[in-house]
């Protein structure tokens, strides 16, 4: 059972993890709203912490996270997503 799931799987699964504590903790101190949070759920798994990172770099408000994240979800490719962060 080790054997099938061991590889990138248990990569993502801790990364997920990771993301999951790191949001946890924005939520606590104060620098991440529940509404910026709410936000962040309707992105799929593992894409979480790209959106965050561009949300904070940008100092985007929670409306325009909701653009993003709407925009996210209607893009395809990983190119298109790359631009969207950009």
């Amino acid at each position: 059972m080790y054997g099938l799931n061991c590889g990138q799987y248990l990569q993502e699964l801790e990364e997920a993890w990771l993301v999951q504590v790191s949001v946890r903790d924005d939520l606590e101190v104060g620098l991440l709203s529940p509404s910026l949070g709410r936000q962040l759920l309707r992105l799929p798994a593992g894409n979480h912490a790209e959106v965050l990172d561009a949300a904070h770099r940008e100092a985007l408000t929670v409306v325009e996270v909701q653009g993003v994240v709407d925009l996210w979800l209607g893009v395809a490719g990983q190119t298109q997503r790359q631009h969207l962060l950009a």
